[in-house]
């Protein structure tokens, strides 16, 4: 994803670049173990 482009529902091949910004869906304990996983900061 680049600047100022949003991507409804993308595909799994989408690559983010550093500073992308997600929105993510799910339980709590779910969002939990995608942040530990991949180090998302939740600003």
């Amino acid at each position: 994803m680049r600047e100022g482009e949003y991507i409804l529902n993308p595909e799994a091949e989408t690559k983010l670049f550093p500073h992308s910004k997600i929105i993510v869906l799910g339980r709590t304990v779910q969002i939990q173990k995608l942040s530990s996983s991949y180090n998302i900061n939740r600003d």
